[in-house]
């Protein structure tokens, strides 16, 4: 027999809650009722199993879901994203201003430029989270409200694998440009 598994939020859970609220808790026992048992949590997160070969669907409503997921993401996820690129913004403006002031010693500086490129692609890929986010809410708000189905957002991960790529080059760079010392040192950062 195989497992089957449902990823529900529960956009009022907090990670700093001791225990689960009264009406979380009775989300639970309601779930464990049908067959799903409650396997881990994170946060608005919730991820249940059930041993049964067709077991009734924890939400049944794609509207609820799309909106439970959006209350969720709103509460944490998007914020932290939109906070990361702001400080990134600050960081990268004060190494350009760096740049700048006395490009002759910051050109000539691998980490300065390396830091630099860091910044631009966390930058980037905090940014292209939020903005692909926003783009399945919207599609899967109009899926929900006109065809009544979820539309699952799907796992591409080609734009992170090409950030990370970037990355690694960049960090290939710096280590081959430096000196001996300064190479560990940018190891164990790195690491």
């Amino acid at each position: 027999s195989s497992l089957h598994f449902a990823v529900t939020y529960f956009p009022k859970a907090s990670e700093y809650d001791p225990e689960p609220s009264e009406e979380q808790a009775l989300f639970y026992e309601m779930c464990e009722h049908t067959g799903w048992k409650l396997a881990a949590t994170s946060a608005q997160m919730q991820i249940f199993y059930n041993e049964a070969e067709n077991p009734v669907p924890i939400e049944t409503d794609p509207c609820v879901d799309v909106e439970n997921i959006q209350k969720s993401i709103n509460k944490g996820y998007k914020p932290l994203n939109i906070l990361l690129a702001i400080l990134c913004v600050i960081q990268l403006k004060s190494s350009i201003t760096r740049i700048v002031s006395d490009p002759m010693t910051a050109l000539s500086n691998n980490a300065e430029l390396f830091l630099v490129f860091c910044f631009v692609l966390l930058i980037l890929l905090s940014l292209y989270e939020v903005i692909r986010y926003s783009v399945w809410y919207k599609k899967a708000k109009k899926a929900a409200g006109q065809e009544g189905v979820f539309l699952n957002p799907g796992t591409r991960k080609t734009f992170e694998r090409i950030i990370f790529v970037l990355f690694i080059l960049a960090l290939l760079y710096l280590l081959i440009s430096s000196g001996r010392k300064t190479t560990l040192i940018y190891v164990i950062s790195a690491l």
